[in-house]
């Protein structure tokens, strides 16, 4: 079993996404491969096997059946990030599937297409748990696994390894990894396994939490909940996690409600509380209920949460999402105006821009800055003087596509699927400055509830 990636191509005896000869700018390996696909008596020819073929040399008995795994995702979605489909490998396990027969006839060989995000741990534990269950169950007591780390992405290949961990008899299968040499040469390396699985899936879990990913963290914990004393207290704090980082509050609030009865302590408690993050002034509430303040906090928190783990996708999408929600609970609470309220959007904005006798038809966050200026208090402007730092709605700059704010990163990265960078973000000179300011302003602590909550599990596992 091999997962196909972007270096098990050769082109001309290089390795093609590498490879300058036909690469020009940014690689888009999965039109690069379906190309040569299509014109095979052009390109076959020129192309070669790297990497997958060490394994073949070891194991092309008769009877040898290699699996490959290669992506196709869905397309990306004008409001859903999470797929990019430029590096599929769907064509590339097609000419590899050619190229092996050509020199190893035993091999049968047979494809598996993954239709989720290779980059979503969540949905690759999930499909590779399914696809190793199957040929286990379907093969009872006959078939041995010898996979090796070939390619794909980091998620793909934790999921395949853990996957075969915990559903294999430790017998039956193999994992090989790949040692580059020297000379930039590759040798295959059997990796040893472990010998208790509790003790993988314990550290697994550790690891997952501490980059907030809950929801892959308990379908671990379910495979070895039995043997563990306060795992209805373990379920519950990382449901709590998995939902108070998707801001479905409602849920997180009953997650640690149940955590609590499971016997979470009233200290611990009060340190993953939502009424405690941040500090609700006279000044705040002159332009912001305590709810909107608090939920304004959260947001904010799972922000600096994302910068810390250098998630920069996940930073400049919680700000530009801070930003926003920030406008529309200040406006509503105190011009009444409720932006908020999809159903009522048009109405509202027809009301407002009636009310301030505006020609200008305006939208989106030029909207909500113009209906922010309208908001007299030395909070709100304090605010403002931050945003306008951040967001080029928020300034008076005449540059139009100035690159150097947080909404031409978010809707780069939204619309035409190119990462944010951490180069791209320090373009933004005030980014820091304007960090600890809102920080400041809000009250937050530099430890943040979900460094509490991460101390708090693994204390329990």
């Amino acid at each position: 079993m091999a997962i196909v990636g972007t270096r098990n191509l050769l082109y001309n005896g290089k390795v093609l996404s590498e490879n300058q000869d036909i690469i020009e700018g940014k690689v888009d390996f999965r039109g690069l491969t379906e190309k040569f696909l299509r014109n095979w008596k052009t390109y076959g020819k020129l192309l070669g096997i790297n990497i997958i073929n060490l394994i073949l040399e070891k194991y092309n008995d008769e009877g040898t059946r290699l699996i490959l795994v290669s992506s196709d995702q869905k397309p990306l979605q004008r409001n859903n990030p999470d797929y990019r489909i430029d590096q599929d490998t769907k064509f590339a396990a097609e000419i590899l599937k050619r190229l092996i027969k050509d020199v190893y006839a035993n091999v049968e060989i047979e494809i598996w297409t993954q239709k989720v995000s290779v980059a979503d741990p969540n949905q690759q534990m999930e499909w590779f748990f399914s696809q190793i269950r199957r040929v286990r169950d379907h093969n009872i007591g006959q078939v041995s696994i010898v996979a090796v780390d070939a390619g794909g992405t980091a998620q793909q290949k934790t999921a395949m390894k853990l996957a075969l961990e915990f559903l294999m008899p430790p017998k039956s299968y193999q994992v090989y990894g790949i040692l580059r040499q020297k000379d930039f040469s590759s040798k295959l390396q059997l990796q040893p396994p472990v010998e208790y699985r509790s003790v993988i899936a314990l550290e697994q879990i550790r690891q997952l939490v501490s980059i907030d990913q809950y929801d892959a963290a308990s379908t671990l914990f379910e495979q070895i909940k039995s043997k563990e004393p306060r795992k209805d207290l373990v379920v519950a704090l990382l449901e709590h996690g998995h939902f108070r980082k998707k801001r479905q509050l409602g849920y997180a609030r009953k997650a640690l409600k149940k955590a609590m009865i499971a016997g979470l302590t009233k200290s611990q408690a009060n340190l993953l509380a939502f009424d405690r993050q941040g500090n609700y002034s006279v000044q705040w509430a002159k332009i912001l209920t305590e709810e909107d303040f608090y939920d304004l906090s959260e947001q904010l928190n799972i922000t600096f949460r994302s910068f810390d783990l250098s998630d920069w996708d996940g930073f400049v999408l919680g700000l530009a999402q801070f930003i926003e929600l920030y406008s529309l609970k200040v406006v509503r609470r105190n011009l009444g105006y409720d932006f908020l309220d999809y159903s009522r959007r048009k109405e509202e904005v027809e009301r407002f821009l009636d009310s301030i006798k505006s020609s200008k038809r305006l939208e989106g966050s030029k909207l909500y800055y113009e209906a922010l200026e309208y908001v007299n208090s030395s909070k709100n402007i304090e605010i403002l003087k931050i945003l306008a730092l951040l967001h080029s709605s928020y300034t008076h700059s005449k540059i139009s596509k100035n690159s150097n704010y947080i909404d031409f990163l978010r809707n780069k990265y939204v619309h035409e699927g190119i990462p944010v960078t951490e180069p791209r973000l320090k373009r933004i000179k005030d980014l820091i400055p304007a960090l600890d300011k809102l920080r400041e302003l809000f009250g937050l602590k530099e430890i943040y509830p979900y460094g509490n909550l991460i101390n708090i599990i693994n204390e329990y596992l």
